[in-house]
């Protein structure tokens, strides 16, 4: 192929026919400021359970975590970030990783932890990839839900 290595039509053809190992790493996004004080890396590849910030398009701002991850066509699905389609369904819009910011991290993996030199005993429930468990009353004590303002009524 005629050209410099540093030609687009070379540059094109590298993305094109890129090895996993490789797609993962250019599929990486910046870290948050606090991110970055805590783990000392500016940017990570990202995962699957990660929450990111959409930093471009028309989703700028909005907080959602990373659905799927697609090193095929080196695009990244988030769970709320979706369009609606000409046939009016709901359909997700892929987004492409540098436009997003990295704001948590899932870090359930000890491979990434270990990468990150991340102790399992200073995480967070959240960044273990637990769902945090919703208190229920047991069925013995059930009590009718009575909001904090309304005074309880006085007996006559």
């Amino acid at each position: 192929m005629k050209g410099s290595p540093h030609s687009p039509r070379r540059q094109r053809r590298a993305l094109y026919e890129a090895s996993p190992p490789s797609r993962r790493l250019r599929m990486s996004a910046p870290l948050s400021r606090e991110l970055r004080a805590r783990f000392h890396a500016r940017s990570l590849p990202v995962r699957k359970g990660d929450t990111v910030r959409v930093m471009a398009g028309s989703f700028v701002g909005q907080e959602e975590r990373i659905a799927r991850v697609d090193r095929q066509s080196y695009t990244v699905t988030l769970e709320n970030v979706t369009v609606k389609t000409g046939e009016e369904k709901m359909t997700a819009l892929p987004v492409r990783a540098n436009r997003l910011l990295l704001v948590r991290l899932n870090l359930a993996d000890p491979w990434r932890r270990r990468m990150l030199q991340v102790n399992a005993e200073e995480l967070t429930p959240e960044e273990r990839g637990e769902t945090p468990a919703v208190e229920t009353p047991s069925e013995g004590t059930s009590a009718p839900a009575v909001p904090s303002d309304v005074a309880p009524e006085e007996k006559a």
